[in-house]
């Protein structure tokens, strides 16, 4: 997918959420936040200032490299480990 440069961190949020078929509630929940916090980061009401939950939201949405989330594309690719998250409702194995 190719985003527009123009695009902030919310919006390109939400595109690749929206182009993903997931809804808001489900990916704030795979992030352990609530729908509210992911409305603010991706109307830009709220600034996304933690590393751990850009990392969370590229890897629920399956982003391997930051700069799809960030924009910023300078310097070595920010990769994203990928696989399963956790999930606040399963319990710790």
């Amino acid at each position: 997918m190719d985003l527009s440069a123009d695009l902030s961190t919310g919006e390109r949020i939400r595109v690749l959420r929206e182009s993903r078929g997931m809804s808001r509630a489900s990916l704030a929940q795979l992030c352990g936040r609530g729908t509210d916090w992911l409305k603010k980061i991706e109307s830009g009401e709220r600034e996304l200032r933690s590393h751990t939950l850009l990392l969370r939201l590229a890897a629920a949405l399956q982003v391997h490299d930051l700069a799809a989330l960030t924009g910023r594309d300078s310097g070595p690719a920010a990769s994203v480990p990928l696989g399963r998250l956790a999930h606040p409702a399963m319990p710790a194995i």
